[in-house]
């Protein structure tokens, strides 16, 4: 869940700099380039973007996300000794169906409305905790939130 979260706000970035750029007459390098290279493959980046494939029909998206999505955001940062990369190493695509990341994505969707209609507080953060607190993994995995550091 939170690696799909991961790749809404790294779409949801890129557009808000491209916004900008294009604002201040700027040029703008998307992270999702006209062809992006995954292992021996070269696709469209716009494929990869979470605007993009949310609308695919679940079978497309699934495929997508579990040979595409997933494996260019496990190396997104070249440098195979950053942090990212050591903690991103053992990451594992575990949505079981297509029809359960169909599903999950819709909710998503939903939630990121929803949020984007609250300016209190650190909605981000705390959707964040609360989903890992219902998928049991918070105190396993050490993921909690700093309050007052989300991205706004």
């Amino acid at each position: 869940m939170t690696y799909l979260m991961f790749i809404h706000d790294l779409d949801e970035t890129d557009n808000l700099r491209a916004r900008e750029a294009a604002m201040l007459g700027l040029a703008h390098q998307s992270i999702f380039t006209e062809e992006v290279r995954i292992g021996e493959r070269t696709v469209p980046g716009n494929q990869l973007k979470w605007s993009v494939f949310h609308d695919f029909p679940a079978e497309k998206m699934y495929a997508v996300m579990q040979e595409q999505v997933f494996p260019f955001i496990k190396n997104l940062h070249g440098d195979k000794a950053s942090a990212y990369a050591k903690y991103m190493d053992d990451a594992i695509f575990k949505i079981p169906t297509p029809l359960m990341l169909d599903k999950v994505v819709t909710a998503l969707d939903g939630i990121y409305e929803q949020m984007a209609q609250v300016r209190d507080g650190d909605v981000r953060g705390d959707v964040y905790e609360f989903l890992l607190s219902k998928i049991a993994t918070a105190g396993v995995n050490g993921q909690f939130r700093t309050p007052g550091t989300s991205s706004k």
